[in-house]
């Protein structure tokens, strides 16, 4: 009993002892035996929270490990985890393009500096090529001048004259010295006093000038102030666009440097993760391998140890034991880290109470079944769909009827009609892809008369033969033109392109690159481009690029044709393509031929559709005239353009196979 006391004691003179340490370096455990309570009591001394150090160097990593084991998850779990990670998520880490440190070691990427400079050249080359003259003055401006200027009156005259020694008002000090001149000319005039004629006409002489000079003073005061305006307009103007020419020239080039820094980071990722991985996939290596000791006891209170693991077959024997004190051998075999394989030897059995008892032999006799009332039955023909039809139409419409609107406005009317068609062929290793794209939209706004908006005929035909998984060496041929007259409205006597003038034919000649069905990179370092123009008389080739008296001009250059579509359900779709050119004749050319269009399509029904259509392209054949010089001759430069569509309308599409029958060799 007094034992017992001298405990009960010893534990209360430990609980208080325990309650009197600090609150911050300790945690009450001993009411709630929770694993994740340990664990954090341990963490604080193991992270060197309150000041609490270790005299063991040893201690505190083997304490760490000991969290590892018992905090984080097991490796197994960890190890599943990783093993269970998508094929296709190949990046363990990345970055955004922002965070790219060292951008202006990527290679074409322009720094700010620089772009600062280009936009010096961009303003000095429009103030130096611009024509002012041609800068048009809006008339409002121009108009009504003797009510924005401060002209001098008659009555301003007469007090010059008047007061010639008062203080002079402000807006009568540029005609104050003009007039002094008159009067002090005519004080000059001896006036005899008898003479009252005489001095009548003097008098009347002198008011004569100073009217002219006041006519005169006013005369220069309006052209002054025209002059004024005009040259404030015309450098404003000059001003506003050369800025906007300057940003959209800078917005250009941080476009093209997000595109420089978006490739080189992928470039970046790709290579870390791909470094990654391989250190994961050693560590897991390692992890795996790790070895875990087995202890098997029988009932003798004998035992056998295996050590587990994944790459070393081991075995061995042991002998268990039931009540009856029978005995059966067994062989214990290493399976892998997480299991053992179990095998009854056939000598190894002893039994105390029980005698083995004999099979009789059974013997299974097979059933044949008969097959004489069957007959062969052979293929004599194989079907084979190797092409692929499919095609989508689409029309749309607008209209807008006024009849005496109080609010204002025009009638008007517009359609656009739009297919696309694609005939493929695929067997074996062999493809054969061919589209045509037709766009044709007109507009009828208010009065005037019809006018085209949209015209557009595109044929491409491409063939490939398999080289690699995703790779194919291609070749494609593309024709590019238009079917109707088209003129810079409202002129319709200038013909400005017409069907084959001009048509625009490529060949190339490369490899096309197919990851998926969904996109499509074709790379042609060897293609042609040619410009022609049949009808040169009513055609003006030099807008084309093409010398004056010719009719044809070919550039051989560098293609690529990047194509990529998705189709996010059954009711939307996007499509992208992306062309590029680059001349090997002129490589120096600041911006390379592009051509980029995307297309939008939501299903609204089965038969109703909207359509959104952006295309962007950028040819140096192509120039636009910007300005005259100083002889009067017109100033070409080549400019971007841009068209963009938004049609809602019906559509049809069309998706068949083409099948046929082979008959087979016997």
């Amino acid at each position: 009993m007094c034992i017992k006391f001298l405990w009960i004691g010893i534990f209360i003179l430990s609980i208080v002892n325990f309650s009197f340490a600090s609150d911050n370096d300790t945690i009450q455990i001993s009411n709630n035996n929770s694993i994740k309570k340990e664990i954090n009591y341990l963490k604080y001394f193991v992270t060197g929270q309150g000041n609490w150090y270790s005299k063991n160097p040893s201690l505190k990593k083997d304490l760490s490990g000991l969290l590892h084991y018992v905090d984080d998850e097991k490796i197994d779990t960890i190890l599943t985890h990783l093993r269970k990670l998508p094929v296709s998520d190949n990046y363990y880490f990345f970055r955004f393009p922002e965070d790219v440190s060292d951008s202006l070691d990527v290679p074409g990427y322009i720094s700010y500096k620089e772009i600062l400079k280009i936009k010096g050249k961009v303003d000095r080359s429009i103030r130096t090529n611009i024509v002012r003259k041609k800068i048009s003055v809006p008339k409002k401006l121009l108009t009504n001048v003797d009510d924005k200027i401060p002209l001098v009156t008659k009555e301003d005259i007469d007090w010059l004259i008047n007061n010639r020694d008062s203080d002079i008002p402000t807006r009568l000090k540029g005609i104050e010295t003009i007039s002094n001149k008159v009067l002090h000319h005519f004080e000059k005039i001896k006036i005899k006093k008898d003479s009252l004629l005489s001095f009548k006409v003097n008098l009347s002489e002198m008011v004569d000038s100073l009217e002219k000079v006041r006519i005169k003073y006013n005369d220069n005061l309006r052209i002054h102030y025209l002059d004024s305006v005009t040259t404030d307009y015309r450098n404003k103007y000059i001003d506003n666009y050369s800025l906007q020419v300057q940003q959209d020239t800078a917005r250009y080039v941080r476009m093209k440097n997000d595109s420089l820094l978006v490739n080189y980071n992928e470039h970046i990722i790709k290579i870390v993760n791909d470094s990654l991985a391989k250190v994961i996939r050693s560590l897991r290596e390692y992890a795996a391998n790790d070895s875990v000791l087995i202890k098997i006891k029988n009932t003798d209170g004998n035992f056998v140890q295996l050590w587990t693991d994944r790459n070393d077959p081991r075995a061995t024997r042991f002998f268990i034991k039931n009540e009856q004190n029978d005995s059966l051998g067994i062989r214990i075999e290493n399976a892998g880290k997480q299991s053992v394989r179990l095998f009854i030897d056939d000598g190894g059995v002893t039994l105390s109470k029980y005698k083995i008892a004999h099979l009789k032999n059974a013997k299974l006799e097979e059933n044949k079944i008969p097959y004489s009332n069957l007959e062969n039955v052979s293929k004599k023909f194989k079907v084979e769909s190797p092409w692929t039809l499919s095609g989508k139409t689409n029309l749309g419409l607008s209209q807008t009827g006024i009849t005496k609107w109080k609010s204002g406005g025009e009638s008007s009317f517009s359609f656009l009609f739009t297919f696309c068609g694609k005939a493929n062929y695929s067997k074996n290793d062999v493809t054969w892809n061919n589209t045509l794209n037709l766009y044709d939209g007109w507009i009828k706004p208010g009065g005037e008369r019809l006018q085209k908006n949209e015209d557009e005929i595109d044929l491409i035909s491409r063939i490939g033969y398999k080289a690699a998984k995703s790779w194919k060496y291609s070749a494609e041929g593309s024709f590019k033109s238009q079917l109707f007259n088209s003129y810079d409205y409202p002129d319709r006597e200038d013909v400005i392109s017409k069907f084959i003038s001009p048509v625009y034919v490529n060949l190339k000649l490369g490899m096309d690159f197919n990851p998926n069905k969904d996109l499509s990179l074709l790379i042609s370092p060897l293609s042609f481009k040619m410009i022609y123009v049949n009808d040169s008389s009513e055609v003006d080739v030099t807008d084309y690029g093409i010398d004056e008296g010719k009719k044809t001009y070919w550039q051989p250059g560098f293609n690529l044709d990047f194509a990529w579509n998705k189709k996010f359900s059954d009711d939307i779709s996007y499509s992208t393509k992306y062309n590029l050119f680059l001349n090997y004749l002129d490589p120096t050319d600041d911006i390379p031929d592009m051509d980029w269009q995307s297309t939008l399509t939501i299903n609204v029904n089965t038969f109703i559709s909207v359509i959104a259509r952006l295309n962007v392209k950028y040819d140096n054949d192509v120039t636009f005239a910007v300005g005259e010089d100083a002889e009067g001759n017109s100033i070409m430069e080549t400019r971007w353009q841009m068209k963009d569509i938004l049609s809602i309308g019906f559509v049809y599409s069309l998706n068949k196979k083409i099948y046929h029958r082979k008959r087979m060799m016997r």
